[in-house]
Formats: C-alpha cells, structure tokens, sequence
C-alpha cells in the first residue's frame, strides 16, 4: 500500500513532492474514478448470485445512461459524423464498454474481487504505456519510478 501511494504521488508531483503537477479538478475527477472502481468490482457480487451478469450489465448501463441523459441530453450538440464514423462509435459502444464490462463482471464468478480490482489496475498502465509509444509523450524520471 506504501508503495502503490508514493508511486501516485511521485506521478501527481513530478518529483517536486510540496506542489501538485495536476488540476485540483483532476484530482477530484482521480478520486472520484478509484472509488467507482472499487464500487464497480465489490457491488454487483451479489446480485450476479441471483440475476445472471447479462441482466446486471444491462440493468446498470440503462440506469447510467439515463442518469448521464439528465446530467447531458444525448440530442443536445449531436456530431455530424459520416458512416464509418457512427461505426466507430458502434464499435466502441459495443466492444469498448458493453462487452468488455459483460466480460469483466462475469469474472467475479471466478475470481475474487479483490483480484478483480488488482487485475483491472493494469489498464491505466496499458492506456500510459499506449500514450507513450503512439503519441511520444515524454516522462520525467520521478514519473518513470511512480510509474514502476
């Protein structure tokens, strides 16, 4: 736990351990993710002992997405976007999110959640490393080490 922390906060101070190198906004936004992840992976533990994972998927996709429809109209600003455009936006929503999270709440029937959680740490890490290669954006050796 001491070294999962300080390697945040090596990351969110770029070694200058007195000031923040992020956005107060970002480090709310940070919080508030690490606790919905956590949440993510310990609630619907026992709901999938009794409704199948498909039902508690889609139960929790509705209810978000009419909850995110309140705080943001989808109609609102739509893009004009072409045919492969609204494909990729099919594809995202389809294999990015919908199967993606089907796959990860059916694993809770396997493994523990704790694991679970320990084993979805590792998409941040994947996300920095694809920033990295694809986009060359540079870390500072304090980073790196927050980073390991």
């Amino acid at each position: 736990m001491v070294v999962a922390l300080l390697g945040a906060w090596l990351l969110v101070t770029k070694g200058n351990l007195t000031v923040l190198a992020i956005s107060p906004k970002t480090l709310w936004l940070g919080l508030a993710v690490a606790v919905a992840g956590a949440l993510q992976t310990l609630l619907p533990v026992r709901l999938i002992q009794h409704f199948s994972t498909v039902m508690v998927v889609g139960w929790a996709m509705l209810l978000g997405g009419i909850l995110f429809t309140v705080i943001h109209p989808f109609w609102v600003q739509v893009p004009r976007l072409t045919l492969a455009g609204w494909l990729g936006v099919a594809f995202i929503v389809v294999f990015g999110t919908m199967l993606s999270f089907l796959c990860f709440i059916s694993s809770l029937h396997y493994i523990s959640p704790t694991t679970a959680g320990l084993l979805d740490t590792f998409e941040p890490l994947s996300a920095t490393i694809g920033t990295v290669w694809f986009f060359q954006t540079s870390f500072n050796m304090y980073e790196v080490m927050g980073a390991g």
